[in-house]
């Protein structure tokens, strides 16, 4: 009944869908987290509406990953992004991160003037940036705004942590992806970029997109401190 009810989602979204991007305001994406064969807790994709940043037109999203109780015992995290991204050049204007993880915490606001090629984090300091920067979440979504063709990589700079990481949108395979809402078949996606913390091991940041024109992630597997967790996608509200 699940995997029937996301197909009609999946057929409205159609309805809704701008020109531009393969996703709708209110699209609420919900994953399980799983650590090896442990569920650890659940993760959190959302496009939580417009937002105007310094004049600018954006979509605000917003990404969390929480450890359920019984995983915080061995290693607890509680991370949240949001990052603010011009509908327009589809680049960061602004990225907030709260990182909690075992007993690393982290909180950084970070200012995108994509125009002058600087950042400014807490309003303090600046450093410059290259032509069509993206975050560490906004980068999850500009690629669902490619093609994504089999052997293709699409240049890509990332800015995290006061440095700048030039690196690609690598489309490695297809694969059919089994999920609590049915088979998908999917395209397979690395976004590597040297150096970058949620980039850290050599596999990037991998991410399990459906083979249509919506590019939906079902499954992301990404670094932690102590090993890597899987998301998969168990629950899904395509917004209006």
């Amino acid at each position: 009944m699940k995997r029937i009810l996301f197909l009609i989602l999946l057929i409205g979204l159609n309805i809704f869908l701008s020109s531009e991007v393969p996703w709708a305001i209110g699209e609420d994406l919900r994953f399980s987290a799983q650590y090896g064969a442990i569920t650890a807790g659940e993760a959190v994709m959302r496009v939580e509406g417009y937002s105007n940043e310094a004049g600018h037109r954006t979509y605000h999203l917003i990404s969390y990953l929480k450890t359920n109780s019984y995983f915080s015992n061995i290693f607890r995290i509680n991370d949240k992004y949001e990052s603010f991204m011009d509908i327009d050049l589809l680049v960061t204007r602004k990225f907030i991160k709260h990182i909690e993880e075992g007993s690393y915490t982290s909180d950084r606001e970070i200012i995108f003037i994509p125009e002058m090629k600087i950042v400014i984090y807490n309003d303090e300091e600046q450093f410059t940036i290259e032509e069509n920067t993206q975050d560490l979440l906004s980068c999850i979504y500009y690629a669902r705004t490619l093609p994504l063709e089999i052997g293709k990589k699409y240049p890509m700079n990332i800015h995290d942590s006061k440095e700048n990481f030039p690196g690609f949108i690598e489309v490695l395979r297809e694969e059919t992806v089994s999920t609590p809402l049915g088979e998908f078949n999917c395209i397979v996606v690395r976004a590597h970029a040297e150096g970058a913390t949620i980039f850290a091991s050599s596999n990037g940041l991998e991410v399990w997109y459906t083979n249509d024109e919506w590019h939906i992630p079902v499954l992301v597997s990404l670094k932690i401190i102590v090993g890597s967790i899987h998301m998969v996608l168990v629950d899904a509200d395509m917004g209006e």
